[in-house]
């Protein structure tokens, strides 16, 4: 039962892991001061001829769409002193049909996600009820450490070639190629160049990050909590079945020496 409740936990933890880096992801976008210092950075009003809060409110604009909260991503702005609609090409309309798509999704697994993992995490507790801490402690340390493999992979794949990355990430994820926009005429691929998306990712990472190893932390502090304290009362057993026996061989050796005598009389 034990190794089962372990197993349990495991599955529950790659979940939760899972859910805590869509988590980090909704964070970041929700982020509008790293927005707008990612635009100060690159210097990309003065690139593309209109305002800071022009760029920032765009960016929000196609985040509140890709999340659902709007209808389109229609939103006026003023380039070189004119007014404009910032997202004037079919193809970005349609590309960012097919993101929130994929967002949403992925949305709704997080949110399934988060029932999914509390119910493994219930089941491996009910199955190990007098050790469950130590159980789901041990499950999520497993969990990390399966997770770290994947995203370590990911992870190193994306800093020693981000391009390599981000483009295999979109093949994968889209099954058109309306992701491949032409930077002299779409606007949308401008406000959001390759640089932009690193340093997002990196965000995500460092979001995510903190909470996991915290996590990670307080289930060694319980695992290793838990073999010490059972370490503890081994020894205490071995202890008192070590005095019981020698009361016992005390209780049993008069007896012995007491008839020694009788016979000799």
């Amino acid at each position: 039962m034990k190794k089962i409740s372990v197993a349990l936990a495991t599955v529950g933890s790659m979940i939760l892991i899972f859910v805590i880096m869509f988590t980090a992801l909704e964070v970041a976008l929700r982020d509008t001061a790293f927005i707008n210092n990612e635009y100060t950075r690159l210097g990309m009003a003065k690139k593309m001829n209109m305002s800071q809060q022009d760029l920032v409110n765009s960016c929000k604009k196609l985040i509140d769409y890709m999340q659902g909260k709007t209808d389109s991503i229609d939103i006026m702005v003023t380039i070189d002193g004119e007014k404009t609609l910032m997202f004037d090409q079919e193809q970005e309309i349609v590309h960012m049909k097919d993101v929130q798509k994929l967002y949403l999704t992925v949305k709704r697994y997080r949110d399934m996600g988060i029932v999914a993992f509390l119910v493994l995490y219930l089941l491996a507790a009910l199955l190990s009820f007098r050790s469950a801490i130590h159980s789901i402690a041990k499950g999520y340390i497993l969990g990390a450490f399966i997770m770290s493999l994947f995203i370590g992979f990911i992870g190193t794949w994306a800093a020693l070639d981000f391009s390599s990355f981000w483009t295999s990430f979109h093949k994968t994820l889209f099954w058109n190629d309306l992701w491949l926009f032409d930077p002299t005429t779409s606007r949308m691929i401008n406000i959001l160049p390759e640089h932009f998306f690193h340093d997002m990712v990196i965000r995500i990472v460092i979001y995510a990050a903190g909470v996991l190893v915290l996590l990670l932390v307080i289930a060694v502090i319980l695992v290793l909590s838990y073999n010490h304290r059972r370490a503890k009362d081994m020894e205490k057993k071995k202890s008192h079945k070590k005095t019981a026996s020698e009361k016992t061989v005390s209780s049993t050796s008069p007896d012995r020496t007491d008839s020694n005598e009788s016979g000799a009389e």
